[in-house]
């Protein structure tokens, strides 16, 4: 993406800034938020979470994700769940990464998340990489930090980042969309 690059500077200014939950956000040409209002409003959205920033068992993490996921104020009745389910969608996935490594991009979090691996267990700064993905590419992408102390990440750190990533993650309005400037209605 053309954007990355500057949008990556200006995320890592403002990551030396602050205490508080910061994001970088995105989309590609393909993202539509009314595919993913068809694909989830009534079934369930398969979830994938890489890494764990504290010292919870991976499930109670997991756990911890979705229901932060879910307390997002708008969009489709979905259920936001690590199982597979014969309710979601095969082709939609969102994949999350707590402190992965810092190259990754979203397309090759999406093309094999499994491959990729998370830091477990505290660290000062978290950093979090959120995609979602139709097939193995990514539709849309947060990237997120927030910081914490030598004991790690508060927890409210972490489920106030999840939240705000998960409302940046769907956004009403593709920015990237080139037929963006011909939509004429309420989401436009």
């Amino acid at each position: 993406m053309r954007q990355l690059p500057l949008l990556l500077a200006a995320g890592l200014l403002s990551a030396c800034a602050s205490g508080a939950p910061r994001t970088l956000s995105d989309q590609y040409h393909t993202y539509d938020y009314g595919d993913f209002f068809r694909v989830a409003d009534g079934r369930d959205t398969h979830v994938i979470v890489r890494g764990n920033p504290f010292a919870l068992n991976q499930g109670e993490f997991e756990q911890l994700v979705t229901s932060n996921m879910a307390a997002m104020p708008r969009g489709p009745k979905t259920t936001y769940t690590t199982a597979k389910s014969a309710s979601a969608h095969p082709d939609y996935d969102v994949v999350w990464l707590f402190n992965g490594p810092q190259t990754i991009q979203p397309n090759e979090l999406c093309n094999n998340p499994q491959a990729v691996s998370g830091q477990t267990g505290p660290a000062s700064q978290l950093r979090v990489l959120a995609a979602f993905c139709r097939y193995d590419k990514a539709n849309s992408w947060v990237e997120g930090w927030v910081d914490g102390g030598p004991q790690g990440v508060p927890r409210d750190g972490v489920t106030t980042l999840v939240q705000q990533m998960t409302r940046e993650l769907f956004p009403t309005v593709n920015r990237n969309d080139p037929q963006r400037d011909n939509c004429k209605g309420p989401l436009c």
